[in-house]
C-alpha cells in the first residue's frame, strides 16, 4: 500500500469521528450545530457510497459527488448564518445558494459533464466558505473573546471550514488538469487532500465536543 492510498484510507477512516462525536453530544448542540452533525452523516455515507460506485458501477466517482458538493455547501454555509443577527441573512444564503446551484448545472451538463470534476461549482463554494471563515474569525477576535476559543465551538468550525476550503481551492480549480497530468502530480494531490480531510473531520469532532458540558 502506498503512502497516498494509506493517508487516502485514513481520510475515509476519519469520517466516522465527526459522526460518532455528533451523536454523542446531539441533544446539547444548538440547531446550526444540528445541522452540522446531520451534514456528517451525509458526508460519511456519500464518502463510501462514491467509492461503491467507482467499483461496481463506473470506475468514476464523481457524479455522486456532484451532487454532494452541493449539499456540502448548503449546509456549512447554513451553519454560519445561524451564527449572524443580519437581517436579510437567510435571503443572501438563498442568494449564495442560487448562484451555487448555477455553477453546479454548468458543470454537470455544459462544461465536462458529470464524470469530470466540478470546478467551478467546487471553486465557488470554497471562495464562498473561505471568506465566511474569514469573516468569523474576525467577529471572534472582536466580539467572542470573552468565550476562551479552547471552549467555543464556532471556533473549531470555522478552522475547519477554512483549512479545508482555503487548502482545497487550487486543488479544486484545477483538478481536471491535474487528473490529466502524470500519475505522480495526481497522487500528490490526493494525498494533500486527504491530509486536509482529516484534519477538518477531528476539528468538526472537537466543535461538538465543546457541547459536552452543556446542559440538556
Amino acid at each position: 500500500m502506498t503512502s497516498t492510498n494509506l493517508l487516502v484510507n485514513l481520510s475515509q477512516f476519519s469520517a466516522f469521528v465527526p459522526v460518532i462525536a455528533g451523536m454523542v453530544y446531539f441533544t446539547k448542540l444548538d440547531n446550526g450545530f444540528k445541522a452540522l452533525a446531520v451534514f456528517v452523516c451525509i458526508a460519511l455515507v456519500t464518502e463510501y457510497f462514491a467509492n461503491w460506485y467507482a467499483q461496481h458501477i463506473n470506475g468514476n466517482n464523481l457524479p455522486p459527488l456532484h451532487i454532494f458538493s452541493l449539499i456540502e455547501y448548503g449546509f456549512l454555509s447554513w451553519v454560519f448564518c445561524t451564527r449572524i443577527t443580519v437581517k436579510y441573512k437567510w435571503w443572501v444564503w438563498f442568494v449564495l445558494f442560487i448562484i451555487a446551484m448555477g455553477f453546479a448545472w454548468y458543470n454537470a451538463f455544459i462544461k465536462g459533464g458529470w464524470h469530470r470534476m466540478n470546478d467551478f461549482a467546487r471553486t465557488y463554494d470554497s471562495i464562498v466558505l473561505t471568506i465566511f471563515s474569514l469573516v468569523f474569525f474576525l467577529r471572534m477576535l472582536r466580539v467572542d473573546m470573552i468565550i476562551p476559543m479552547h471552549t467555543n465551538a464556532l471556533f473549531w468550525y470555522t478552522c475547519a471550514v477554512f483549512i479545508y476550503f482555503s487548502i482545497n481551492l487550487f486543488f479544486f480549480l484545477f483538478f481536471n488538469q491535474i487528473a490529466d497530468k502524470p500519475d505522480g502530480i495526481k497522487t500528490l494531490g490526493l494525498g494533500i487532500h486527504a491530509m486536509v480531510n482529516i484534519f477538518a473531520n477531528l476539528l468538526y469532532a472537537q466543535s461538538f465536543r465543546c457541547f459536552r458540558n452543556k446542559p440538556i
